[in-house]
């Protein structure tokens, strides 16, 4: 009997990675955590601190912040597009399927089986609800200037998931001050400024202080965050960076 042709692909394996001991509490546990890219960086290090969760659609593939609205208002549409198929230099076969939007690092958007798998990950998300309890959904930042955009992408996952979406930005490469920050006026937005000389990056996940400072943030506790005027005083303050 022939053997069953394995059609997983990366992100199917990079989902199936042994996770990390659970450091929450039954309150920070209860939190439901999204991923928004723009990288693997966020899940991975949800992994880390025991809290994989399912899988979606932002993931594991690379996103614009603009990508993640439109997919958002669009239902997707275009998501298996790419304008580039290229290989990644220094890996051992990885491809890259790209546009201008976002790429595909670990999966083949030209597979039947990563499209099914996709759909029901896309349809997973809008699924979800943030009514009674609150959701954490979690971006790093591509390029400093999308800091300016975070009150839109707030808007749009509070119309879309409910009134207790929570936004945690994570701002990467950055220099002290390091740590949360809130801005006046608007309760559900977390900024956190990443110092990497000042966390530990070794294991898979490199966020994790982040995401664990931003789950104790949607519970409601206090997390020591440095006060803001507007968002674009947060943006005046970051040192600029192009992921």
């Amino acid at each position: 009997v022939p053997l069953a042709k394995d059609t997983r692909q990366e992100s199917d394996l990079l989902d199936e990675i042994k996770p990390g001991k659970n450091l929450c509490d039954e309150l920070t546990n209860n939190v439901r955590l999204v991923s928004l890219g723009c990288y693997c960086g966020p899940k991975l290090s949800f992994q880390q601190i025991g809290r994989g969760a399912e899988t979606l659609p932002f993931d594991w593939v690379r996103t614009r912040l603009e990508g993640v609205l439109h997919f958002l208002r669009s239902g997707f549409d275009g998501f298996f597009d790419f304008v580039t198929r290229e290989p990644v230099p220094g890996s051992s076969g990885m491809v890259m399927y790209r546009n201008y939007l976002h790429s595909f690092w670990h999966d083949d958007p030209t597979d039947v089986n990563m499209r099914e798998r996709y759909c029901r990950r896309i349809q997973r998300l809008q699924g979800i609800k943030a009514e009674q309890q609150p959701v954490l959904f979690v971006r790093t930042i591509g390029f400093t200037e999308e800091i300016q955009h975070a009150l839109e992408l707030l808007s749009e996952l509070t119309c879309r998931f409910g009134r207790q979406s929570r936004l945690l930005l994570i701002v990467d490469f950055q220099q002290k001050p390091d740590g949360p920050m809130v801005v006046q006026g608007h309760p559900d937005l977390l900024l956190y400024f990443f110092c990497r000389e000042l966390h530990d990056t070794s294991g898979l996940g490199p966020y994790n202080d982040a995401v664990r400072c931003g789950l104790e943030w949607a519970v409601g506790r206090d997390v020591g965050a440095s006060v803001f005027p507007s968002v674009e005083a947060v943006a005046a303050a970051a040192v600029p960076m192009d992921f």
